[in-house]
Parts: C-alpha cells; sequence; structure tokens
C-alpha cells in the first residue's frame, strides 16, 4: 500500500486544523474541566481566560497539539485511504463501498489513538493549568517531565486515557469519513481541466465550496457524536493520580450525568461545533488542494478528476522528481506559515524555517 500522498496531504491539513481551532478548543476544555456553574456560557468562559491570560491565553498549549494534530491527520488519511484501497482491490478507482469506509474508519480509529493519547494528555495538562500549591507549566516538555517522574511512562501515565480515546476515535472516524464521502457523493469531485485547458475561476471556487461544507458538516457531525465521551476522557486525563477525580471513563459519564443530566454531558458543545466547522472545512479544503498540487504533474487527464487515493493508472504512478516539487512546495509553504504562526503565538516573535534550518543542523 503506497499511503504517501495521501498521509502528506493529511499532514498539511491537520496543522490547518489546528491552527484555525485551537483557541475554541481551549475554551472547551475550561468549560468541562471547571466545576458545574463557574461560567453561565461559552462566551463567559472566552472572556475569562482573555482577562486572566491574554489573548495568548486562548492559544495555551498549541505546541504538542499542532505537532500531534499534523501527524494526527497525516496517519488518519494516510491509513484510511491506504485500508480503502487494499480492500478495494481490482476495484481501485471506483466508488467505495459502505464496508469498505467502515473497516477503513475502524482501523484508521485504532491507530490513530494510539498517536493521540499521548499527545492529547499533554494538552489537556498545559490548558487546564498546573493544580493549586504546584508550581505552574512552564511548557509541553515540562508537563511531560512532570508526568514520566510522578507517573511514569506507562499504564496511568504517558497513556493514561487511551481507552476512551480508542472509545471516541473508533466509532467518530467512521462517521467522519463516511460523513465527508457520502457528501462529496452528493456533491461530486469535478475536473479542473478539461482537454488540457483549465475550466476557469467559477469552477474552482465550486469545488472548493465542496470541500468546505462536507467537511465542516463531517466534522461538526462527528463532535456532537462524541462530546459525553470525549468529555469523560478530558477530566480522566486532567486528574492527578490519587485525586477524587482519579477514576474511570464511565464512571466520570456517570458522576456527569447524576450531577447535570445529559446538559452536562455536552458541556462545551456550542465552542466544540463552532470550532469543528471551520477547523474541519480548513482541513479537508488543505488536504484537497495540496492533493491537488500533486496531481498537476500528471500527464493522465482523467485522473486529475478523481480523488488522489482512486488514481489508478499506472503511468500516474509516481516514478519521478516532478510530482513532488509541486507537493513538497505547497507543503513546505503551509509548514513555513504555521511555524511562523506559531512562533508569534507562543514567544512574541517570528522565526523563519531557513533560520531553524540553521540551528537544528
Amino acid at each position: 500500500m503506497n499511503v504517501t500522498p495521501e498521509t502528506l496531504a493529511g499532514m498539511a491539513g491537520g496543522a490547518a486544523n489546528i491552527a484555525t481551532g485551537h483557541p475554541f478548543d481551549t475554551v472547551k476544555v475550561h468549560m468541562q474541566h471547571s466545576p458545574q456553574g463557574t461560567f453561565k456560557n461559552s462566551m463567559d468562559c472566552c472572556r475569562h481566560i482573555v482577562r486572566s491570560n491574554g489573548v495568548r491565553g486562548l492559544y495555551r498549549g498549541m505546541a504538542a497539539p499542532l505537532l500531534g494534530g499534523s501527524l494526527e491527520c497525516g496517519v488518519n488519511f494516510g491509513v484510511f485511504y491506504g485500508m480503502n484501497n487494499y480492500l478495494q482491490g481490482s476495484r481501485k478507482g471506483k466508488d467505495m463501498d459502505a464496508s469498505g469506509l467502515v473497516i477503513s474508519g475502524i482501523v484508521s480509529g485504532t491507530v490513530l489513538s494510539f498517536i493521540l493519547a499521548p499527545t492529547e494528555l499533554v494538552k489537556c495538562r498545559m490548558q487546564a493549568g498546573a493544580p493549586p500549591g504546584h508550581t505552574p507549566y512552564s511548557g509541553p516538555m515540562d508537563v511531560i517531565a512532570r508526568i514520566l517522574r510522578h507517573e511514569g511512562a506507562y499504564g496511568a501515565g504517558m497513556w493514561r486515557g487511551l481507552g476512551g480515546t480508542l472509545a471516541r476515535e473508533i466509532p467518530g472516524n467512521t462517521v467522519f469519513f463516511c460523513v465527508y464521502e457520502g457528501m462529496r457523493t452528493l456533491l461530486p469531485r469535478q475536473p479542473c481541466r478539461v482537454n488540457g485547458q483549465s475550466v476557469g475561476v467559477a469552477r474552482t471556487l465550486e469545488q472548493a465550496g465542496y470541500s468546505i461544507i462536507s467537511g465542516g458538516v463531517a466534522g461538526a457531525v462527528f463532535w456532537s457524536m462524541v462530546l459525553p465521551i470525549d468529555g469523560a476522557k478530558t477530566r480522566v486525563q486532567a486528574a492527578l493520580p490519587g485525586s477524587v477525580n482519579d477514576i474511570g471513563l464511565w464512571q466520570h459519564i456517570r458522576k456527569v450525568y447524576r450531577q447535570a443530566g445529559a446538559r452536562g454531558l455536552f458541556a462545551g458543545l456550542y465552542p466544540t461545533v463552532v470550532r469543528a466547522f471551520p477547523a474541519n472545512a480548513v482541513q479537508w479544503l488543505v488536504y484537497e488542494v495540496t492533493s491537488f498540487c500533486y496531481r498537476l504533474a500528471y500527464t493522465c487527464e482523467t485522473c486529475l478528476t478523481q480523488p488522489l487515493h482512486q488514481c489508478h493508472h499506472d503511468e500516474c504512478v509516481v516514478d519521478s522528481a516532478k510530482p513532488n516539487v509541486y507537493f513538497f512546495s505547497s507543503v513546505g509553504a503551509l509548514c513555513s506559515f504555521v511555524s511562523n504562526l506559531t512562533c508569534h503565538v507562543n514567544y512574541g516573535s517570528g522565526i523563519h524555517l531557513a533560520e531553524l534550518t540553521e540551528v537544528i543542523t
């Protein structure tokens, strides 16, 4: 299975997702982790964060999810479409059937959980802040060091919340891809070139709009479905060993339901959905645009009308450096943008990619 194009395009989409949606995610985590009644609503929570820590507070802990989000989407898209191609066999290039979508979603959700669990643990601890009486966290590495020192690397250490992550990602990931591919059946991909000629700006914008709508809806449905599990997982990961909240996933769900009913289980739903639509819309748009840039060098006209994972002609297998020029140029431009954005948010100054490369080498 050659999943490299989907993996790298997914990484580009993942970086765009995190840069777009992290402030909303910070509000969601604060609402889920705080005692019931602390905030009137999501806007009240947002104002509290800004008053206490400034606008930077909304971006606290972004470094870890930025890395994790890129890996997450790269693995997710790569494994999902790679598995689907494997299941299709001789039918590769045809529309995906429901059974293939479900099996691929289960497999990719399982693999993805082992990446998400430790990165989301660091993010939750950073966003929730150090407990009273403890020195504030200085950054993601400080969080990791304290977890390893006090909780260990295994068991309830860096893998705290793995069960909850699996419970969220396996069904959620399946629905996520099924919704997107189902909507792209209703809003089909059309060729951007006909007989070697561009069809114009209108068709390009139309296809971009289809990606935005389909991706936004898929993300909103995903989070609306898994939010109760995600809330319980957040509490599991934010709890310190031996504390009153150091209980299991389903115990957290029952506890919240007894205290606040269904409304408590869906605390933070509004900012979550508000975040999910634009973040996933941008993610899928970047994925589609990046994968199209990869295909621009193909000589086969037919495969410019196909999703990247459905290209099935032997002559379109990447056997030269030319496609990689288009592809890696687009990925490099996005990574440079995200790198500078992250440095401005976390450190107040931009660091150029060339300077970073000099430091590393």
